[in-house]
């Protein structure tokens, strides 16, 4: 039976991981044999032995690639399925190509050429891509060189189990509406775009408005949610941003939400649209990276202008005020989740995709 072993250099904590720890966690269930190689001290190998995984987490400390490369020389096989997230794991393939089938999943848009004779020489390891969506596919090609027969698509799964629909109407003009932004405190991720957005409504009076902040600063990194709380405080509207920290059962937590914004400046994907999509609570995210692969404007949610807290206010206001639209958008997005986006399904078509053979589950 496949061996597979997935492993990242990330120090932080965001989709990529939970992408990690999800399939390991899936492979476990299905009695596939899995590891995990995480960096020793970092979010993703704290919850992987916070969740049980003791015995299939491989920890390496402070990223050193010769102990990267030791593990991969003692677990590697023609049975195996190495699974690398973000090429920056490659390094340690430089000299010695693996038995192991090499899969490389990007979680992330290039906006540089990597065709330079260091970076050809390693991807030329990679057996397999896996792409999120039909435009990270053809970044991967143009930016990569990646042959276009070699990659994958494949996005991001959502538990329908975890992510039920509600299908709250509109609320009542005398109760708050309730907005959410489910990522990571971080520059790109928007969150000053919207607290401007949210001071544009709160201005406009026909309503009332709370925005609510799920995620930390991004660690390593300078935080930033200091400079937001700041910002809220100068526009007038502190009551109104709620930083609500990061959340294990954030399925639970949204519950509660009638809009998800997602303004990221860029996207590959955003697991957080379609767990929106999956609870029955409408979507406008940005037009940034992958995201037109999944949000049909006016069918399953709405798209913004990347940057542009005017249009992201406009389209807000605009879909509040039309609860034909609302509710059309709801009952959309759930359907094209459970046709999309199932998770077992997914895992599954990864699974394939990264066996040596395309091995499938049956």
């Amino acid at each position: 039976m496949v061996k597979v072993i997935q492993g990242t250099v990330s120090p932080g904590f965001g989709g990529l991981e939970l992408v990690i720890i999800e399939f390991h966690e899936w492979l476990i269930n299905h009695k596939i044999e899995s590891y995990v190689i995480a960096v020793e001290g970092t979010p993703l190998e704290k919850n992987l032995l916070r969740r049980g995984f003791r015995q299939s987490t491989i920890s390496i400390p402070n990223i050193k690639q010769n102990e990267i490369r030791d593990w991969r020389l003692r677990l590697d096989g023609e049975d195996v399925a190495f699974l690398f997230h973000r090429h920056q794991g490659l390094k340690q393939l430089m000299f010695v190509k693996p038995k192991a089938k090499v899969s490389a999943m990007s979680h992330t848009f290039y906006d540089v050429k990597k065709r330079d004779l260091w970076h050809r020489f390693v991807f030329s390891k990679v057996d397999q891509w896996v792409a999120l969506t039909p435009l990270h596919r053809d970044n991967l090609v143009e930016t990569t060189g990646a042959p276009l027969e070699k990659i994958c698509v494949i996005p991001n799964g959502v538990n329908l189990n975890k992510f039920e629909p509600h299908f709250k109407p509109i609320p009542n003009k005398d109760v708050a509406v309730k907005i959410g932004i489910v990522a990571r405190v971080d520059r790109q991720k928007g969150q000053e775009i919207a607290i401007r957005a949210l001071k544009k409504l709160v201005d406009e009076k026909s309503r009332r408005w709370t925005l609510h902040l799920f995620g930390e600063d991004t660690p390593s990194e300078t935080p930033i949610r200091p400079q937001l709380a700041s910002l809220a405080a100068e526009l007038g509207i502190a009551d109104n941003v709620i930083f609500e920290g990061f959340q294990e059962n954030v399925g639970e937590k949204i519950q509660n939400l009638d809009l998800i914004w997602m303004p990221s400046y860029k996207e590959t994907f955003g697991r957080c649209i379609i767990e929106g999509m999956a609870s029955g609570i409408p979507v406008i995210a940005s037009n940034a990276g992958g995201v037109p692969d999944i949000i049909q404007p006016k069918k399953n949610g709405l798209l913004f202008e990347t940057k542009n807290p005017d249009d992201l206010f406009e389209k807000t206001l605009s879909l509040i005020n039309d609860p034909v639209l609302f509710s059309a958008i709801q009952k959309q997005a759930r359907f094209d989740v459970e046709q999309r986006y199932n998770v077992d399904e997914i895992w599954s078509r990864l699974f394939e995709c990264i066996s040596p053979g395309n091995i499938k589950i049956t």
